[in-house]
């Protein structure tokens, strides 16, 4: 193959994802790069993650392979990634690899989900615009709480189960291949591809970080270059942890609190503990199996210097038989989109309400009232979403107000406005300073036999404020979040995307 048709293609690999971007707002992004346009319907199309519970933006690509015309449909999770679940603003993570999740964790895990998602539905489902998301969110929380971790022998296994089921759910017939990464890692394809990258380890680290300085220069700093002994595999002790490759003198060796530890590499049950780093996997995939690759965001990142290591040592050796790369994500909401933000802005008009409150008990506290009839006026926008502690709380300030405006001497209040419109004229500037400490007397009459009432109150409003603040932070950041489950979504919603 000649080198300016690779050339040609990491041109326009690069220019790609450039292009490619977060979506915030509801939408899918999708981006084709061809190699070959010489397409046949037993093709390979390939989907590789992380055996995780998926979010929007990474179920798409599911969808994606799901609804291709090609015969050949492939997932495989790399279950040799540092186990790592990102659900909201909720993440779980373990220094184990998916493949080595000990059994108890397991149970463990699906215990801590199904009581996280149960708080999820609770606390949010009024939120959702669509009675189905309830009823989808509800069936997979139960699906989850009930499951017989005994059918499972590892973590992928449980992940495809929910992935599945989901298909089943909204009666989909699904026709895919299922691999891991730790099972193809012990193929002789494999062994023999990892001797060779020792063998030629100083020319392929060379190349490999040739291709991270041409991200660089494209201002993408994601991967990092790799060090001109280090290997990129990954040795995965019989404990579950993952640990990087070296090579010295030929002889390889992973490091443990800076101590070397040499491994023997013609030894079956270590070469069957090595697993291909992210660069080198989509190396191999691509090379052995994989016609049509789909990728997100984050992998085309490693699959450009893959490619760029393809184009410059693997085609002496290897055939490329990859005829295009799908770079795909999509963000999917189980709300408007817009109301977010209009959501968070009333919040903040209430906050801004609740410290004209305080002020008001210090400076001006027959406004109380009036003051308070804004808030109700703003509370009504967003009431139905608070929990009912907040609104018993707003009820005690309310009842607080109410008996302290009753108090409130309104004589005293007539002679503060008159000294306030004293003060204010310009003709009586010499006596300005007299005019203001009889004012502060005035404020203090004011509230003379109410000290208990309004230290309550302020105590009252205080814990207001910081519940209503800590709401918005919260409710914030998982209303803005990206990482829903996908199993909230309809199976139609994913594909609507792909029309729009």
């Amino acid at each position: 193959m000649k080198s300016s048709v690779f050339d040609l293609y990491l041109s326009e690999f690069l220019s790609s994802i450039k292009q490619v971007y977060i979506p915030y707002k509801e939408e899918l992004v999708f981006k084709e790069i061809l190699f070959s346009k010489d397409f046949k319907s037993n093709d390979k199309i390939v989907v590789s993650h992380q055996p995780t519970l998926f979010y929007p933006g990474v179920f798409i690509k599911f969808v994606h392979l799901i609804k291709s015309n090609f015969n050949n449909k492939l997932i495989v999770f790399n279950d040799s990634d540092k186990f790592n679940i990102q659900i909201l603003d909720k993440s779980i993570e373990s220094e184990f690899a998916y493949e080595k999740i000990p059994f108890y964790y397991l149970k463990e895990f699906i215990n801590i989900i199904y009581n996280f998602f149960k708080d999820i539905l609770f606390n949010f489902k009024v939120y959702f615009n669509k009675t189905e998301f309830i009823d989808n969110f509800s069936f997979f929380i139960e699906l989850i709480h009930n499951i017989d971790v005994s059918n499972f022998t590892k973590f992928s296994d449980f992940i495809y189960f929910i992935f599945l089921k989901y298909f089943e759910y909204f009666g989909k017939n699904v026709d895919i291949e299922f691999d891991l990464v730790s099972n193809i890692s012990k193929t002789n394809e494999f062994r023999s591809f990892f001797y060779d990258y020792i063998l030629n380890y100083r020319d392929l680290n060379r190349f490999y970080n040739d291709a991270v300085n041409m991200l660089y220069f494209n201002e993408i700093k994601t991967v990092r270059k790799i060090l001109d002994n280090e290997l990129p595999f990954w040795f995965i002790s019989e404990q579950g942890f993952r640990n990087t490759l070296y090579i010295d003198n030929n002889r390889v060796y992973f490091l443990k609190n800076e101590e070397k530890f040499y491994i023997d590499i013609k030894d079956d049950s270590i070469l069957n503990s090595i697993r291909p780093k992210a660069v080198l996997w989509a190396t191999f995939r691509r090379l052995f199996f994989s016609n049509i690759d789909i990728l997100g965001i984050g992998s085309s990142y490693y699959t450009f210097i893959s490619d760029y290591l393809t184009s410059h040592y693997y085609l002496n050796n290897f055939c490329f038989n990859l005829k295009k790369t799908d770079i795909i994500t999509a963000t999917l909401y189980p709300f408007n989109y817009d109301f977010i933000a209009n959501y968070v802005s009333s919040l903040d008009s209430v906050l801004s309400i609740v410290n004209g409150i305080l002020s008001a008990i210090d400076y001006n506290i027959e406004n109380l009232f009036k003051i308070f009839e804004k808030l109700s006026i703003h509370f009504k926008e967003i009431e139905k979403f608070l929990n009912n502690e907040l609104k018993g709380l707003l009820d005690k300030v309310y009842f607080q107000i109410d008996s302290i405006s009753k108090k409130i001497p309104k004589d005293l209040i007539d002679y503060k406005y008159d000294l306030i419109k004293k003060i204010s004229d310009p003709s009586n500037r010499k006596i300005k300073k007299e005019l203001t400490k009889e004012l502060q007397k005035v404020n203090n009459l004011v509230k003379a036999n109410l000290d208990n009432e309004v230290n309550l109150l302020k105590e009252l409003v205080l814990k207001l404020n910081k519940e209503l603040f800590d709401y918005k932070v919260i409710v914030g950041n998982k209303l803005s979040s990206r990482f829903w489950p996908f199993f909230i979504f309809n199976l139609e919603d994913y594909l609507k995307l792909f029309n729009n």
